[in-house]
């Protein structure tokens, strides 16, 4: 072979050589950058996972604060909260590498393997707080609704009887239309699949507005009067009307023909003229005339004409039983705290 041909061959495999060592440095520097984006990857998950860890840790901080407390609360349930909420304030190792320092692939994929050990954990952490939080404050709202639906029922309830008992005795036939309407809406929002505790009260508010439209409008009859009434000076005393017997033993008489006060035409009642209140008598069953009293009822709002009353407070319905001048009133047993003030 002459010295030509060691020369061309020498340079050929040169050039193999320089080939290969320079597709090597390309695969290397690939590894790197493939390394460096799967790091960068992860760390992009690991910094918005760091501030929802700090969401979590002032969520359940909130849920725990004595003034947010629920005497309700599952002590369980509370205490896997504190227990959680302990982890996730454990201080949290940051390893994170600037790996455009580095040109080692296998290191920048030890930091990465590291690295997303860490989110792991970290992530458990906040989901199990999460979930905890979650299942605290929804108990609570739980409850909030269950009471909320409880008063929407009574407020439906006295409105479906405010309703009934109106019919035809409105001056506006109109509040009675608008009850109507809120009781309709009153029922949707308890029966809704989505019940919100704020739109459940609102109903019920609303309903009890309706009602006492209803009630302003509502032009008094004496059997109104029926129900259980305590004297203003003690609750322990109290007389249940329910006409035409007012108490155990007790009737109340209707006028006959010739009263001088003339009867009004409901076969209980007749009223001394110019007296804002009904006035009647009422007595003993046995019909014996020592046993009678005058009977008075006052509606909400007016007064009776007597001078002689020894308490009285017109914002609230009333009843007197009395046989002498000096008259006190009764008050309806579940108004009687805010009518006497005790």
């Amino acid at each position: 072979m002459t010295a030509r041909r060691w020369w061309i061959l020498a340079a050929v495999i040169a050039s193999i050589f320089v080939g290969v060592i320079v597709i090597a440095a390309v695969v290397a520097q690939g590894a790197v950058s493939s390394a460096r984006a799967a790091y960068a990857a992860t760390v992009e998950e690991y910094s918005p996972l760091l501030a929802e860890r700090d969401d979590a840790e002032a969520a359940a901080i909130e849920a725990l604060a004595p003034e947010a407390a629920d005497p309700a609360d599952d002590p369980a349930v509370l205490a896997e909260v504190a227990r959680l909420l302990e982890i996730v304030q454990q201080t949290v190792p940051d390893d994170r590498v600037d790996v455009d320092r580095s040109s080692d692939a296998q290191f920048i994929d030890e930091s990465r393997i590291a690295l997303a050990a860490v989110v792991a954990d970290v992530r458990a952490d906040v989901d199990a707080l999460t979930r905890a939080v979650d299942a605290l404050l929804e108990a609570r709202t739980a409850r909030v609704i269950d009471a909320a639906v409880a008063d929407l029922d009574q407020a439906l309830a006295e409105g479906e009887s405010a309703l009934a008992g109106s019919e035809g005795r409105v001056t506006d036939e109109s509040v009675r239309q608008v009850l109507s309407a809120a009781l309709d809406d009153g029922r949707l929002a308890r029966d809704a699949e989505a019940r919100d505790p704020e739109s459940i009260a609102e109903a019920a508010a609303v309903i009890r507005t309706a009602i006492a439209a209803v009630a302003a409008a509502r032009v008094p009859a004496f059997t109104d009067v029926n129900g259980t009434w305590c004297y203003w000076e003690n609750i322990a005393f109290c007389v249940t009307v329910a006409l035409p017997r007012v108490g155990d033993d007790s009737v109340i008489q209707p006028p006959g023909a010739d009263s001088f006060y003339p009867p009004r035409g409901d076969g209980w009642t007749y009223v001394v003229p110019g007296e804002p209140c009904f006035t009647t008598g009422v007595g003993a069953a046995n019909g014996d005339p020592f046993g009678s009293a005058v009977f008075v009822y006052c509606p909400r709002g007016v007064s009776s004409s007597d001078p002689f009353q020894n308490f009285d407070n017109p914002q609230y319905e009333r009843i007197y039983i009395s046989q002498r001048g000096s008259i006190d009133p009764y008050f309806r047993i579940d108004e009687w705290a805010a009518a006497t003030g005790r």
